[in-house]
């Protein structure tokens, strides 16, 4: 199992797109703070904060990951200008707090983002990885610092890791359904793009003085697609012993106006541009020496010409001139709830809490779930909300044999599901469908996927984020406990079946 942090950024989405497509077992996790989810079908999604070592921890363990993919960062130069404690908390103290997570978990193997931005205005070009560190922004800076710390980590505590240092990620899928979303949107090759569709009236050019041959700043862009492929290779090469740093480029250079320029040809959109200050922190010139990369990664970049990563640019954005843009659930197929018949249920389930000992609330607030498949008198539960506030839910939940929870998991709830009375039976497993590593009454258990096991009355299961499961009665009756802290309101189920829909409403009974 691999962990890509930064799953649903526009790199990280793209190295799970590779990995799906390669079938190898992965879980993304991400804040979505600058991440789509949608750029994410097909991949399993923990919605947590780089910071909450524990949420990492229990990730690393649950899942059995063997390596980690560390995409999740602040990435704005002019932003980290701006505001440079923060990239340095964000950036920095979130790579502490992973590789905490890593010497927890005992997972030794990790592939990360770097950046170009650590060598600062260069001595020589195209620029060798033993060239000095000069970063010239704070974003640089942190980079370079977490890079030092995963060097320090390396000799202390056995880590081994890559640093894949590239230069201008640009492109998009070549299908056309992966691409840059940022808002604001600060790369060049998108902003121009968006000229191009008449979403903004001119390209601002930052500086025209610098010592270039037209004045512009000079950019090496390699395509995303491309990069991807560098990861997984680089998760290769730690298998068999490499680590160190490598350049990702293409040892060719283009200029601001050169890359408006392209983007002409290709958009056949005039485009027009106009002159800016330059910005703080902006080297010159910035092209990779890619040696290393191509001899020991085996890297050759495919996509990566111009005019190539331009073309697969503009496809995404004329398919998606918004960005990612979230769907809408479908209509459920099942047939609706009979007011009758609900009334009936909640009447069964409050006597078998009574009968049982389970006394309710003043007013409690009733629900009767349903999932959109086929008949909810099957595929349904009653539960009542003991206790709801942002971080923290407890549930109260009877079923009656028969009824059963479709696999689903949480993006964001870290529960525990306690068998009250009666007999539970749950089915459990990993994202990519593998076994997975849970407390079960306080112990660490491995549950492989198609072994169901039963709790009895009074035992319990801790249930992470990402670990897919559903339960149902193994006796007439089942009351059921859940108590499973998130970090906000949202409705996060996310079901194995893809027919889940809205719920279909409740029938009124004719008198």
């Amino acid at each position: 199992m691999i962990l890509v942090t930064g799953g649903a950024g526009y790199i990280g989405s793209h190295m799970c797109r590779l990995l799906r497509e390669r079938g190898l077992p992965h879980i993304a996790y991400d804040n979505l703070s600058k991440g789509h989810v949608e750029s994410l079908p097909g991949t399993p999604l923990v919605c947590g904060d780089l910071h909450d070592t524990d949420l990492l921890t229990d990730v690393l363990l649950a899942h059995q990951v063997r390596a980690v993919v560390h995409f999740a960062a602040s990435i704005e130069v002019g932003e980290s200008v701006a505001d440079p404690l923060a990239y340095a908390q964000n950036n920095i103290g979130g790579t502490i707090s992973l590789l905490q997570a890593m010497r927890r978990a005992e997972v030794r193997d990790l592939v990360f983002s770097s950046t170009a931005a650590v060598y600062g205005n260069p001595d020589t070009t195209p620029i060798p990885e033993d060239h000095p560190k000069r970063p010239s922004s704070p974003y640089g800076f942190t980079k370079h610092a977490v890079e030092t710390l995963i060097e320090s980590s390396e000799a202390a505590y056995g880590l081994r890791a890559i640093r894949l240092r590239y230069f201008n990620a640009s492109g998009a899928s070549p299908e056309g359904d992966l691409g840059e979303a940022h808002n604001p949107e600060t790369h060049l090759i998108p902003i121009v793009l968006q000229a191009a569709l008449g979403q903004r009236e001119s390209v601002a050019i930052f500086g025209s003085d610098y010592p270039t041959p037209d004045g512009t700043c000079v950019r090496d862009y390699v395509h995303v697609a491309d990069l991807a492929e560098a990861h997984l290779l680089a998760l290769d090469a730690l298998t068999r012993g490499v680590t160190g740093a490598f350049n990702l480029g293409t040892g060719t250079g283009y200029s601001v106006r050169e890359v408006i320029e392209t983007c002409r040809q290709v958009t056949g959109h005039p485009i027009p541009c106009r002159e800016a200050a330059r910005r703080p922190g902006d080297p010159a010139t910035l092209v990779a020496s890619d040696t290393r990369a191509r001899e020991i990664l085996g890297w050759i970049p495919t996509r990566s010409d111009l005019e190539q990563l331009v073309a697969d640019a503009w496809r995404w954005h004329q398919a998606h001139p918004m960005g990612y843009v979230a769907q809408e659930p479908v209509e459920a197929p099942g047939p609706a709830m009979r007011r009758s018949e609900i009334n009936a249920l909640k009447r069964s389930a409050a006597a078998c809490f009574e009968a049982h000992g389970w006394t309710l609330p003043p007013d409690p607030k009733w629900d009767v779930t349903d999932f959109g498949l086929g008949d909810w008198r099957r595929e349904g539960l009653v539960l009542v909300n003991l206790a709801e506030e942002p971080e923290y839910c407890e549930k109260l939940m009877y079923a009656q044999r028969g009824m059963v929870t479709p696999a689903h998991h949480h993006r964001r709830k870290k529960e525990d599901i306690v068998c009250r009375w009666g007999r539970l039976a749950i089915r459990c497993h990993a994202a990519g469908g593998g076994a997975v590593a849970l407390r079960r009454n306080g112990s660490q258990t491995v549950v492989e996927p198609d072994q169901p096991f039963v709790l009895e009355a009074g035992e319990r299961v801790t249930l992470v984020p990402g670990v897919v499961h559903a339960f149902w009665p193994e006796s007439d009756e089942c009351i059921i406990g859940e108590v499973s802290t998130q970090n906000d309101d949202v409705n996060d189920n996310v079901f194995e079946d893809p027919r889940i829909g809205r719920f279909p409403g409740i029938l009124e009974d004719v008198v």
